[in-house]
């Protein structure tokens, strides 16, 4: 088992209560792993997903996610230096106000 597929399972329990832990590929499943913990993870969850994808990654990522929270979005923005604006889940909010 590699070292990406180790730290998985560190995990908090809550983050992937709903699939089979050790069915997860942190390849082919990047974008499910990285919206579960920006949204739902707690500090030791951002520090495992900081270990397992570098800083370019989440950069190109994160902006593509549909669903992240307000608080993510945010935080995100912040860290990454994204403006907000250019996040896909920041457009589709805007296209739901009324």
């Amino acid at each position: 088992m590699n070292k990406k597929s180790e730290l998985l399972k560190l995990f908090s329990p809550h983050l992937f209560w709903s699939v089979d832990k050790d069915k997860l590929d942190t390849d082919r499943h990047k974008e499910y792993i990285i919206e579960n913990v920006m949204n739902y993870g707690l500090e030791k969850d951002e520090f495992l997903l900081y270990q397992i994808y570098p800083h370019r990654v989440l950069r190109k990522i994160l902006p593509r996610l549909d669903s992240l929270n307000e608080a993510a979005t945010a935080y995100s923005s912040a860290v990454f230096n994204i403006k907000e604006t250019k996040f896909k889940c920041y457009a589709k909010k805007l296209s739901h106000v009324n």
